[in-house]
């Protein structure tokens, strides 16, 4: 049994993996994420042979998943996956590999395991990301801007008279501000 273990933005994401499939999944929110919740969370699952950690966050959030999951696996196998030059049949665009999110790196090797196609890979999290990849692998580069709940933010914080709502309305050119700055995002 394997653990997989995403850390984003804003999420703590895990999955267990056996015998090739998902068998649970839940998720924190990183601000909530503390070592005892994270302990609650996962000292009643079966020990795993394997944790697989991809993270994007602060490393004091990594930090923190490693040391309780060698305090509740003492033997566990730990693999930290880091974006690379070149890879799994892909070719990484970036002048410093490392520097492209590994979130972004695991898409692009998914990719081309899984078509070996050109693909355009469009990511909306906390961020949006898109990633253009060829046939042979090669990563063209990407593109990265605030996601959409950021950009509403970054419209009520740098006006004044627009507000933050998480209301969700009908897509398309509006009559009322609130479903304008929806629809505009």
């Amino acid at each position: 049994m394997n653990l997989l273990v995403d850390i984003g933005n804003t999420r703590l994401k895990w999955a267990v993996l056996q015998d090739g499939r998902f068998i649970a999944g839940n998720a924190l929110v990183n601000s909530q994420l503390d070592r005892h919740e994270l302990v609650e969370m996962w000292r009643l699952q079966p020990p795993p042979k394997r944790l697989a950690i991809a993270c994007v966050s602060a490393n004091t959030l990594s930090e923190l998943v490693l040391a309780v999951a060698a305090e509740l696996w003492p033997n566990l196998e730990i693999i930290a996956i880091k974006s690379q030059a070149h890879a799994f049949g892909v070719c990484n665009a970036y002048q410093q590999p490392e520097k492209l999110g590994v979130d972004r790196w695991l898409a692009l090797v998914a990719v081309r395991r899984h078509y070996q196609l050109p693909a355009c890979i469009v990511d909306c999290g906390t961020a949006i990301t898109v990633d253009l990849i060829d046939a042979n692998g090669n990563h063209q580069g990407g593109l990265i801007s605030p996601g959409l709940t950021l950009m509403r933010k970054a419209l009520a914080e740098g006006t004044e008279a627009l507000q933050f709502h998480q209301t969700d309305y009908a897509f398309g050119l509006a009559n009322f501000t609130e479903a304008a700055i929806y629809s505009g995002t």
